[in-house]
């Protein structure tokens, strides 16, 4: 082997090794940088998501509680209708003695109830969820018109008439009276279920 030889081997092998150096430290820099771009584009779609994450449960929240708050609307106007008719009930009931029937304002106070049975109707048909309550409530108002007109027809009867046959009234009201029972308990027992039920 010559110098040369020997020289060019010596030269040729940090040569060797400074291309192959150079060569991995740009394939290493090639891999820097995608890692690089890699965890920018994963930070990226992290935070992105935390993003939509932190709306979706903004936007639930919103719902649960305009859902909490349809349900304590849909609660009050199941509680009161029923409050309301018993005290319409009681009504009747306390006055039955023909003392109502052969006054005018006692009159006048069972229509303006109904009246008002019919708005709370109205509000359990557009707030209620529950199919058995709206039809009780339709069927309890019902019930109760039969009884108005019947005490109103009683009314007519004794201005016409100029006394009043309670025990006749009586007769006719006594099924009336048993049905509208079994209704109260029926819209009774159905509240309680649901609104004793989960609502969320």
């Amino acid at each position: 082997m010559t110098i040369e030889t020997i020289l060019l081997l010596l030269l040729s092998i940090p040569i060797g090794y400074l291309t192959y150096y150079i060569h991995q430290k740009g394939k290493n820099q090639a891999n820097k940088e995608d890692v690089e771009a890699l965890t920018s584009m994963v930070e990226d779609i992290k935070h992105s998501n935390a993003k939509e994450l932190e709306e979706l449960k903004q936007k639930y929240y919103v719902a649960s509680e305009r859902e909490k708050q349809y349900y304590e609307e849909e609660r009050k106007v199941i509680i009161d209708y029923y409050i309301f008719f018993n005290k319409c009930i009681s009504n009747i009931i306390d006055n039955l003695d023909g003392v109502i029937i052969t006054h005018k304002d006692g009159l006048q106070l069972l229509w303006s109830n109904y009246l008002e049975l019919n708005v709370f109707s109205q509000k359990i048909d557009l707030l209620v969820r529950d199919d058995d309550i709206v039809n009780l409530s339709g069927d309890l108002n019902s019930l109760y018109n039969d009884i108005y007109s019947l005490l109103k027809k009683g009314y007519k009867e004794a201005k016409e008439n100029g006394k009043y046959d309670a025990e006749m009234y009586e007769d006719k009201l006594n099924p009336i009276s048993k049905k509208l029972g079994d209704k109260m308990r029926g819209y009774k027992d159905v509240s309680k279920k649901y609104l004793s039920s989960p609502q969320l």
